[in-house]
């Protein structure tokens, strides 16, 4: 029988289950490669903006954005197979997908070697 305070469980009504009290739920974005769900702040934002598909490392940029995990194989398989370009809704040319590839992996290369500045955009 559920009590005043609660479900049946004692559980408050109202907190999700799962979730440490205090954590911060961040926004959640999923990869438009391998489709996993993860926190915003951990893919790599792409943008769609007057000039064509750019990197948005800041994420900032204006524009319809589309995310990537921050892996060489999932932003390549976005660019090889669609999935980026479907969730950006604009073509992308092999051109432009090797261009887009190559700035990521420069910049994941600055990341893991702690120099996070950004690579110039080719």
């Amino acid at each position: 029988m559920p009590d005043r305070e609660g479900t049946p469980e004692g559980i408050p009504v109202g907190i999700p289950v799962g979730i440490p009290v205090g954590v911060p739920v961040g926004p959640q974005r999923r990869c438009a490669a391998c489709r996993a769900r993860r926190p915003k702040a951990e893919l790599l934002r792409f943008v769609r903006g007057p000039g064509g598909v750019e990197p948005d490392p800041g994420q900032v940029g204006r524009g319809r954005g589309g995310y990537c995990c921050p892996d060489p194989a999932c932003i390549e398989r976005g660019l090889r197979r669609g999935g980026l370009a479907r969730t950006l809704r604009i073509p992308l040319s092999q051109e432009e997908a090797g261009r887009l590839a190559a700035w990521a992996l420069e910049y994941l290369k600055g990341v893991h070697r702690g120099t996070a500045a950004r690579p110039r955009i080719p």
